[in-house]
């Protein structure tokens, strides 16, 4: 690990606008992750505050997140009640793609691990994917990342198998789904633009991300 993937307490306290006493308070809520004594990995910090950046704005519960994604698809909505889809559809046509990304992150729990490099092409075997291409975006190299969908029994089953570890930097992408059958999701996720632009506009990746924000633009203009 180079310099460049460390940041110290010190800095990121600083960043953050707080003691070095509420950094390390992080850390053992597993927030931050420390490399070594006064030494964080940066991706951690780095994906902490863009998350801190979405909390500004109220979340939707998961089903509401995943009626949103298939309004937005154009697709029948039937698992929540009519004047909360009525409701839906009007915040929709008000609300920036920006917020939408921010509104929709508990559509899953995410969770990164770091695994074997011979293990990695099965998991993404096991995981439902979103399909990148939808957006314009290259595939991930075969074998080099996983990255997708399953359900809380599915993410278990994988992290015992494949001895997966928790590990913020990790190649492993866990997308689990607490609310809705895993079939269900699975047929949403199927083809979705919206999905593929809702997981890309979380990468660090500025470009990716410039990517998923104007194609939700797109999504929502259509809507509209």
């Amino acid at each position: 690990m180079t310099g460049g993937d460390l940041i110290s307490t010190t800095d990121a306290a600083a960043e953050l606008g707080v003691t070095r006493q509420q950094v390390n308070r992080l850390v053992v809520q597993g927030e931050l992750t420390r490399i070594g004594r006064g030494l964080l990995d940066r991706t951690s910090f780095e994906r902490y505050v863009a998350v801190q950046v979405g909390r500004r704005t109220r979340a939707w519960d998961q089903r509401t997140a995943w009626a949103a994604i298939t309004l937005l698809e154009g697709g029948p909505v039937d698992w929540i009640g009519p004047t909360q889809l009525s409701r839906l559809r009007s915040a929709l046509r008000t609300t920036s793609a920006t917020e939408v990304v921010a509104r929709s992150r508990n559509r899953a729990r995410v969770a990164s691990y770091a695994g074997h490099r011979s293990v990695v092409a099965r998991v993404q075997d096991r995981l439902v994917g979103s399909d990148s291409a939808a957006i314009g975006l290259a595939a991930a190299e075969a074998g080099r990342v996983a990255d997708g969908y399953t359900d809380g029994d599915g993410e278990r089953a994988l992290v015992a198998q494949y001895g997966l570890v928790a590990d913020p930097g990790g190649a492993v992408t866990i997308r689990t789904v607490c609310d809705l059958d895993l079939a269900q999701v699975e047929r949403l996720i199927g083809g979705s633009r919206v999905v593929a632009a809702l997981d890309a506009a979380a990468s660090l990746d500025a470009r990716m991300s410039g990517v998923a924000v104007r194609a939700l633009e797109e999504s929502l203009a259509s809507f509209r």
